[in-house]
């Protein structure tokens, strides 16, 4: 349902068709979300059809801007949990060492600006080895 609620499609279409491990049988068990599939923070920044331009949208020598399309600045926090496995016992070193890795997508990746909370599913929630700020690892809470 995560997948889901992230993509608009049905779990299996966002390549989380069971867990977030590989099973093995194509891309709609792959176990992290398709590249091929937008997140919700990728469709908010997307420009929109038909939008009016303004100078706003153009540079100092009139070339358009790399401005966001929908104009929305986007946040997460929470569980990730649709990037692959993380085992509850990694390392810090080995989160930050296979975070944004081709199997192992971060919120920043798919469409977020800022990210705070978890990539895994499951462990400590006290000192979670998969606790990220934005790129990077936080290893202590407390």
């Amino acid at each position: 349902s995560r997948a889901s609620l992230l993509t608009g499609v049905y779990p299996h279409q966002a390549g989380i068709g069971h867990m977030v491990y590989d099973a093995g049988v194509g891309p709609a068990y792959q176990g992290f979300l398709r590249r091929d599939v937008a997140t919700v923070a990728e469709m908010l920044k997307r420009e929109c059809p038909g939008a009016e331009e303004n100078a706003d949208d153009f540079d100092k020598d009139g070339r358009k801007s790399a401005k966001r399309g929908g104009g929305y600045a986007t946040f997460m926090a929470g569980k990730w949990h649709v990037g692959s496995e993380y085992p509850p016992d990694a390392s810090h070193e080995w989160v930050q060492n296979t975070m944004g890795d081709e199997t192992h997508p971060t919120p920043t990746q798919r469409g977020f600006d800022k990210f705070y909370g978890t990539l895994g599913g499951g462990g400590s929630y006290y000192q979670p080895p998969s606790l990220v700020r934005d790129d990077g690892v936080v290893k202590e809470v407390m």
